[in-house]
Order: structure tokens, then C-alpha cells, then sequence
């Protein structure tokens, strides 16, 4: 490598000798970007012009026995080793990717054709660290470089302090836009110059690693990497083969400094054997575009993807600037239109926006318009003038478009794991598109269709288990009851390789996708007796539920019998009610699951309510929070009792009638506790059980001027908790309400104040308007302006000013100002 004549630090001159002098040993330095079409193009003619016999690549070297499968033609890119380890409980993941314009990708595919001898010479993080020189295997891996996902990462050059400071002196928004107008802009004819090209590389790189100390270089691996670089570099030297290195440019100077000193041809050049990993610790799966869009936070990538993708064909197929710029416009603005957004974009547009960001790029001294020069064209030209939120809108779709979709695909006979073959079989056959990672949606019919009922199974069994293909967006859900009058299903899915990976991860548990889902719903039942609740009958009913969704068959009988078992020995009220609303949601999806026992599902639900009513006589004073857990659970079985009368399937009346005559006697039972007799008055009244008599007399004597102002609140409370819209079509609770306010003094309504702005929350906007259409028509004042004040202040700033209200008005009176609070006797 030589240098140019200005005054290059001394590490660089010296490191710059010891490339002259490799390179006369026919050794060759490549410092790359990942994935940069520039240095692509260059290294492609390198090669061409060099011949090597040998091609050392940065990459595991446990991944070798996956060489094959990475050079055989039906392999695709994008694609990506999968490198995976098990530590403790968890498994760490880190992925390898290769594009088209990879370098190393391009490496591998040269060599294949030349016959050249491929190495990857990288640790996996500090893989084969042989201190003591007398395990020949070597260690096995550790832990992978897992935080951002790659074993490419280019940080370390970004955030150098050089690079930084070179981006603000040429005016680059980040170091993309930097590394894009320095190489990726370049003419082409430059790219064929290679020697030249990489000697400029290597001094960016090399600049940049001068920013880090050894010893931070050594607490991130880079250090320990770079030795075992070193070591099949020496192995290369000693052989006299014409050698190309290609790795990331940041390595560069520290091989060159490790290479200061001549090799000397003998045994203790030749690298250590590598671990016995074989290619079950790593996988090559396919890989994608968007996983692969530095913008989507991925480590070593560059922005945009299939731009860059389309600059790489352009660039091979000898596309002039101008009519790759055309293409992408073009191909740019029938997307918006497809998505709507900018229908209206013209031919004229086009001209206008293409005509910008040449003038961009010249103005800029770009010989090609860069990617930072088309997005700066569209803005000023097509959405300059657009609303913000359509700004927004059109410019993620644009980023989006330029990121892709695209998945590669990878040779039949790589090694996966059955679990992902089996999913991947079952999805092709239920004719799901895994042809891209493109967001799509699919409606099921489970109701009507038989096979859209298999497919649905299949999708929560995946979801279930945590794979991350497919979302319910709409349908019933029978858990928590909501929706069930739904009879389709709309799912969201995509593969991408992120699901790939999950299912790698979870291979460790099953080979069997329908195996790992039981044992799944085991652990669930494991982890109630860890938590103190070896009796749930509200879990065994939704881990029936879960299973019966997931089309287990075989698990069903042990299931129901299982949640019979939990129903009737849990003493819990709240998880009694939550079963029962289980069991009757299952009820109405009966259609769904033919092998669910219905007879047992009758005896599970009378057996389920007869035991919340025995668990209703519990009721008793408790504190305030568990006060309003009891409210809470009163008011959700008597909707369950309404749900249950109107199933004529149940033939219940009798059990129902029973709720109702346990409330009457609970209600003598417990005068005591206000805020239950609130909310048992408004249950009977609401569902007939009770006289309006009874009802106003009982307002009347606990909400009546000079009652207790804390039981008349908590009553009030428990009555709104259970029934609000008993405040609007009985004026007698307003007007008892009211009569109380303006009994009470300033620290009563502070004391209760939460309790009141509780029992006002259960109102919806429409029973608000009502109200204060009544208290306006009562204080003749406009119900309008009554209904639209809208309190932004917090809880604790209006008890912060009713308490500063106090200290006012007690410091006036210590200052013989009392009269000032009068208006009557001030005369203002």
C-alpha cells in the first residue's frame, strides 16, 4: 500500500511499509465496508487482475462446514449464517448476512469458479483462545456478539472521532452520507483501479482506529480476533500462495502491525484446529432486506438495501447515472401511486425531480447521484409542500420502497432443524406466501370453512408459542370473551428471518412443533404452584381454551378433566367467575371444537356457579382496595347471571334466582359496609329485584344532610361502580349528592375527593352531558358551558390548591382580613 507524501502518523507509515512488503510475498490487503457496491466492483476486478490461490475471509472459522452450501448455486442471497449458543437457560444469536454486493459474497462466488482456496479466519467473539498450546481442538465458542445481532459490526469506524469530525467539515448528515460521497459516488472507471481505490479505504480505516486505545480494543474482542486473523494469515505467508485478506477495513492496521516482523516458515505458523462445532451450531438460513437495512438498526448494514441492490445490477450491467436515476423515480412514483399516496405525480414531476438531484450531485462533486442526492431531490420537488402528517406518510413509504422485501433462498439440502421444516411445510401447504418478508393479510372463516379452521389452529399454536409469524388482528377471542359475535378471523403475518431464528432457538426444546406447544402448556400449569396457586380453575379453563384453539385433539380430554379438577377444589371467588365466563365463552364456540365433552362442560359451569355463590357468603369489611375487588367481582357475577338466565341450554333460573336472594341477605347482613350496600342496592334495583321505593329511601337515609360523609361517600361510590346510569334516570341520587356537597366543609370534600373522582370515572361522555344538563337546569346556568369545561389539572394539583385555598384564607383571618372572604360585608 503506498501513501501519499503528506504527514501521515507514524503507526500509518510503518504499517504502510509492511503492506509493501507483503505485498511482494504475493499477500494483498482488502479493507472493505460490508455490503458496499463500491468496494464490490473494486474487488471483483482485484481478483480478476491477482488470481489468488487462496482467499482469507473475515468470517467464523466455525463456519467452514457450511462453505459448501454458501457456494452452491441454488443458494440465493440475501441469506445469513445463523450462529447460535446456549447460555444457561437462554440461547444468544448473532447473524452473518451476505447480499449481492458483499464482498465477501462475491469472494466466495470467485473463488467457487477460479478454484481458490476459501478461509474464514475470524473468531466466534473469542472462539479458540489456546493460551497454553495443548488443546489442539480448541474451545468452543463463547458467547456471541449478540447486542446488535451481527458478527459484522462497523461501529468502531463510524463513531471514531475522525470520521466525525470529516463528516462536519464536508457537511455529511451521518457517516452513510459520508461514506456514500467519499467511495460510493466515485466514477466507475475508478472502481477498476483497485489497488488505488483500497489504498484510500485503508487510510479512512486506518485514521479511524487511531481514535481507540488498545485496551478498549481488547475489552470488545477486536484484539482477540485479530490474533486469531494473524494466525491463518501466517499460515498464508508461510505457504508462498498468492493470498488476498479481504476484512473489514478497522482490522486492517492491526494485521499490518502484528505482520511488522518477517514470518518464519514453521510449525508453529499453522493454526490450531478448529472446534469441533460442526454446522448444528450454525445455520444458514435465508435472510432479507429489510432485516439487512441499517436503518432498521442492523449493526454493519448500509441504508436501503434494494437501492443499493439495483445500483450493483446497474453497475454490472454498464447503466449509465442517468438512466439508473430514471428507474428509480420511476419505479419510486408507481409505488406512491399504488399506496395512494401521491397519485397525482406526473411525467413533468418526474422530469423535475430527476433534473434536482443532478444538479445535486454536481453541485455536491458526485460523478454518480448518491442515494442522499434522489431523497433530497424528491423532497424538495414532490413533498415540500405537503402537510406534515403526509410528509411523514410518503416519506416512510419512500424508505420503505428503497429498503425491499426481498428473501433469499437457500439450497434443499442445508441442514435446518425439523422443527423449522415442519413449520415451513405445514405454512406452504396451507398455501401461506413466504416468498418475501412483506407484511400480508388472510381472513379465515372458522365458522363455515373446515380448512380455514385448520389454519386458524395452526396460527395460534404459533403464536402460542412465541414465534412472531403471524398476528390476530380481529376475531372472537375466547379468553377474555371480547368479539365473540365475530364469525371470521383476520390475521397479519410475514416470514422473515427473525421467525426462522425463533424456531432455531426453539428447536432445543422439540422436534415437534405440536409437542412443543403441549409442553408448553405443562409449564404454564407448573408455574400456578410456583406462584402459591396449585388450584386455578380460571388458568385450567383458558389453558382448555388455548389448546382447543390450537387443534391439540389428543390433549382436550386430559385438559377438561384437569379444569373440572381446578373448579372444584380453587377457593378463589375472582378465578370461580373468570372459569364460568370461560366456560360460556367455549359454550358459544361450541361449533369450533366437536370434541370438546359439552355434558361436562354443563356439570363444569353449574358445579363452577354454585360454588361462587358459597364463596359470595364470604363476604365481609376488608380494606378499601379489597373493598373494591369485592364490588368488582359482585358486579361481574351478576352479568354472568344475566348471561346465564338467557341461555336456555343452562336451565339455571334456580341457581340464578339464588344470587339474587344471597344479595337481599347480604345487603341486612352488612349495613356496615357502605360501599357493598351501594353496589347491592343498585344491582337489585337494576335488574327488577327491588322497588324504586326502596331504592330512594335507602339514598335518603345513607346520602341525607348531617349523615356520615364518609359511609355517604363510599355508598355513592359502590352505586356508581355498579350501576352509573342509576345518576342519570334518578334525580333523587343528584339531588342527594348534592344536599352533601354543600354540607360538607373544605377538609371533608378533600378527604373524599378521590373517592368521588372514582365514582364519576364510570360515567361515559354521553351520561356526563346528562348530568349536567339536570345540575345546570337546576342552578340555571348553561348546560353547554357546563358540559364542555375541560380540567386538565391533575388529582393532586386540585387538592394542592384546595389546601393553598385554606392557608390563604386562614392567614387573612390572622391578619383581621376576614372580611375580605365576604363579598356581602366587602361591598365588592
Amino acid at each position: 500500500m503506498a501513501i501519499a507524501s503528506v504527514a501521515w502518523p507514524e503507526r500509518i507509515q510503518a504499517a504502510a511499509a509492511t503492506a509493501q512488503r507483503l505485498a511482494a510475498q504475493n499477500v494483498y490487503f482488502v479493507p472493505v465496508r460490508h455490503h458496499s457496491p463500491a468496494c464490490s466492483m473494486a474487488l471483483q476486478q482485484w481478483l480478476n487482475e491477482l488470481q489468488p490461490k487462496r482467499v482469507l475471509i473475515e468470517a467464523p472459522h466455525t463456519f467452514m462446514p457450511l462453505l459448501p452450501l454458501l457456494q452452491h448455486e441454488d443458494t440465493v442471497p440475501p441469506v445469513a449464517v445463523l450462529a447460535q449458543r446456549k447460555q444457561g437457560e437462554h440461547v444468544r444469536s448473532a447473524f452473518y448476512p451476505f447480499c449481492d454486493y458483499s464482498p465477501e459474497w462475491l469472494a466466495l462466488r470467485w473463488a467457487q469458479q477460479a478454484g481458490a482456496e476459501v478461509v474464514f479466519c475470524d473468531l466466534l467473539s473469542l472462539d479458540g483462545d489456546n493460551d497454553d498450546g495443548g488443546d489442539e481442538e480448541g474451545d468452543a465458542e463463547s458467547v456471541l456478539q449478540a447486542a446488535a445481532g451481527s458478527l459484522l459490526d462497523e461501529s468502531h469506524v463510524a463513531h471514531s472521532e475522525y470520521v466525525q469530525a470529516l463528516a462536519e467539515k464536508l457537511h455529511c448528515r451521518n457517516y452513510d452520507e459520508l461514506w456514500s460521497h467519499v467511495f460510493e459516488c466515485r466514477p466507475v472507471d475508478t472502481l477498476l483501479q483497485p489497488e488505488a481505490f483500497f489504498n484510500e479505504v485503508w487510510m479512512w480505516c486506518a485514521m479511524a482506529r487511531l481514535s481507540y486505545t488498545e485496551q478498549a480494543l481488547q475489552l470488545d474482542d477486536t484484539v482477540a480476533r485479530e490474533a486469531c486473523m494473524l494466525q491463518h494469515l501466517q499460515a498464508a505467508i508461510a505457504s508462498g500462495d498468492t493470498t488476498v485478506v479481504i476484512t473489514g477495513g478497522f482490522h486492517t492496521l492491526g494485521l499490518l502491525e502484528g505482520l511488522a516482523e518477517p514470518v518464519v516458515d514453521n510449525k508453529a505458523n499453522k493454526p490450531s484446529k478448529t472446534s469441533k462445532a460442526s454446522s448444528s451450531d450454525a445455520w444458514l438460513i435465508r435472510y432479507s432486506f429489510d432485516r439487512l437495512d441499517a436503518l432498521n438498526g442492523y449493526a454493519s448494514g448500509m441504508p436501503s438495501p434494494q437501492y443499493y441492490q439495483d445500483q450493483w445490477q446497474a453497475m454490472q450491467q454498464g447503466q449509465s447515472g442517468s438512466d439508473f436515476l430514471a428507474l428509480q423515480l420511476s419505479a419510486i412514483a408507481a409505488h406512491l401511486r399504488e399506496e395512494k399516496l401521491m397519485p397525482e405525480l406526473s411525467v413533468w414531476s418526474l422530469q423535475q425531480a430527476q433534473e434536482q438531484a443532478w444538479r445535486l450531485s454536481m453541485l455536491r462533486g458526485h460523478a454518480l447521484p448518491s442515494r442522499w442526492d434522489l431523497l433530497d431531490a424528491i423532497v424538495s420537488t414532490w413533498i415540500k409542500d405537503e402537510a406534515e402528517v403526509a410528509q411523514q406518510q410518503v416519506s416512510q413509504a419512500i424508505l420503505r420502497f428503497l429498503s425491499g422485501h426481498k428473501l433469499g433462498q437457500v439450497v434443499k439440502s442445508a441442514a435446518v432443524p425439523p422443527l423449522v421444516n415442519q413449520v415451513l411445510s405445514v405454512l406452504k401447504a396451507q398455501r401461506y406466501k413466504l416468498s418475501d418478508t412483506l407484511p400480508k393479510n388472510t381472513e379465515l372463516s372458522i365458522y363455515r370453512d373446515a380448512a380455514h379452521r385448520e389454519r386458524s389452529a395452526f396460527l395460534h399454536l404459533l403464536a402460542f408459542i412465541d414465534v412472531g409469524f403471524a398476528t390476530l388482528e380481529q376475531g372472537p377471542d375466547l379468553i377474555s370473551g371480547a368479539n365473540m359475535d365475530l364469525l371470521n378471523e383476520h390475521w397479519r403475518y410475514a416470514w422473515t428471518p427473525m421467525v426462522e431464528a425463533r424456531l432455531i432457538d426453539l428447536s432445543a426444546e422439540a422436534a415437534d412443533v405440536y409437542q412443543l406447544a403441549q409442553q408448553r402448556l405443562l409449564k404454564q400449569q407448573q408455574s400456578w404452584q410456583e406462584q402459591g396457586h396449585s388450584n386455578n380453575a380460571s388458568g385450567a379453563m383458558g389453558l382448555l381454551i388455548q389448546a382447543a384453539r390450537m387443534g391439540l385433539e389428543q390433549s382436550l380430554p386430559d385438559l377438561l378433566q384437569a379444569a373440572r379438577y381446578h373448579i372444584e377444589h380453587d377457593s378463589r371467588w375472582a378465578s370461580q367467575l373468570s372459569a364460568i365466563h370461560q366456560i360460556c365463552n367455549l359454550w358459544q364456540a361450541r361449533r369450533l371444537f366437536p370434541s370438546v365433552d359439552e355434558g361436562v362442560l354443563k356439570t363444569m359451569l353449574l358445579h363452577a356457579w354454585n360454588t361462587s355463590l358459597y364463596l359470595l357468603q364470604q363476604l365481609h369489611d376488608l380494606d378499601d382496595e379489597a373493598n373494591a375487588a369485592q364490588v368488582r367481582d359482585l358486579v361481574t357475577q351478576r352479568l354472568l347471571a344475566r348471561r346465564l338466565a338467557a341461555e336456555r341450554d343452562f336451565d339455571l333460573a334456580d341457581a340464578v334466582a339464588d344470587f339474587y336472594r344471597h344479595l337481599r341477605l347480604y345487603r341486612a347482613q352488612y349495613q356496615n359496609n357502605a360501599l357493598l350496600n351501594g353496589a347491592i342496592d343498585g344491582l337489585l334495583f337494576l335488574d327488577g329485584q327491588s322497588e324504586l321505593r326502596e331504592l330512594q329511601q335507602a339514598i335518603a337515609a345513607r346520602m341525607q344532610a348531617g349523615a356520615d360523609a364518609l359511609q355517604a361517600a363510599q355508598y355513592f361510590n359502590g352505586l356508581m361502580q355498579a350501576a352509573p346510569e342509576l345518576l342519570v334516570h334518578q334525580p333523587v341520587l343528584v339531588d342527594a349528592l348534592d344536599a352533601q356537597l354543600k354540607h360538607w366543609g373544605d377538609d371533608e370534600f378533600i378527604a373524599l375527593l378521590p373517592s368521588l373522582r372514582l365514582a364519576f370515572s364510570q360515567l361515559n361522555p354521553r351520561q356526563i352531558n346528562q348530568i349536567s344538563a339536570y345540575v345546570a337546569e337546576q342552578y340555571q346556568t348553561d348546560a353547554v358551558a357546563l358540559s364542555q369545561v375541560n380540567v386538565v389539572h391533575t388529582e393532586a394539583q386540585m387538592l394542592a390548591a384546595l389546601s393553598l385555598n385554606q392557608d390563604l384564607q386562614a392567614a387573612l383571618q390572622a391578619e383581621g382580613l376576614g372580611h375580605w372572604l365576604n363579598p356581602a360585608i366587602s361591598g365588592t
